[in-house]
């Protein structure tokens, strides 16, 4: 049987390698145009406009759990370039601060819309990969005025055992692990439940009282 020799072996080995490292090497940096940007990245999926800054926003991954924002200077120069859905970005979100403006602008658009007429919210639900693993489901919360809310009302339920309860106290992951679309399914119509028995609770007294 024969055998490759060495140099041979070592010549597939410094292959492979510079194979891995291109793979790994950020396919822009920092100062380039945005026709370069475009030119290796493609058709961003979004665009947005945040000051005198213009953001690519790069949807990936299976149910889009991955997302990649170009940020250009008003020179139209890279600044910068990074993948958005992360328990560490979304732990930069501010309860009472955060508007649905700086929301689309970090994060993109969301997977799910949704509103919760009991407590008068709007719900912006990312997927993503928690540590790259996991996953997992961010519900933000948004007042009537677009400002972030903390909402503890359905965590437990949501989360579960497999909840996050050590999140940054500015921000409250809602993860489930695995996704399932019956526990969504299922929290919408127990909401939507609750909502219609307290309507008719309130109306039940009012005509005890004004009996």
């Amino acid at each position: 049987m024969k055998t490759l020799p060495k140099s041979a072996l070592l010549t597939c080995l410094l292959i492979s390698l510079a194979g891995c490292a291109s793979m790994s090497a950020p396919p822009i940096t920092p100062g380039q145009s945005e026709t370069e940007v475009i030119g290796k990245l493609g058709t961003p999926s979004a665009r947005y406009q945040d000051g005198s800054d213009s953001i690519l926003a790069y949807v990936h991954g299976p149910w889009g759990q991955q997302t990649y924002m170009a940020r250009l200077d008003a020179d139209k120069h890279l600044k910068s370039y990074e993948q958005v859905l992360t328990v560490q970005k979304f732990a930069t979100v501010k309860i009472g601060e955060t508007t649905q403006q700086d929301i689309l602008h970090t994060f993109g658009k969301p997977a799910e819309t949704s509103y919760l007429s009991l407590s008068d919210l709007t719900v912006w639900t990312y997927r993503y990969k928690e540590n790259g693993v996991w996953d997992s489901m961010m519900h933000v919360h948004f007042d009537r005025h677009g400002i972030v809310q903390k909402n503890d009302e359905w965590t437990g339920y949501m989360a579960g055992a497999a909840g996050r309860s050590a999140q940054p106290a500015s921000f409250q992951s809602h993860a489930v692990k695995p996704v399932k679309k019956i526990y969504r399914i299922l929290y919408y119509f127990l909401v939507q439940q609750h909502d219609a028995e307290s309507r008719i609770f309130s109306t039940y007294s009012g005509n005890f009282h004004s009996g």
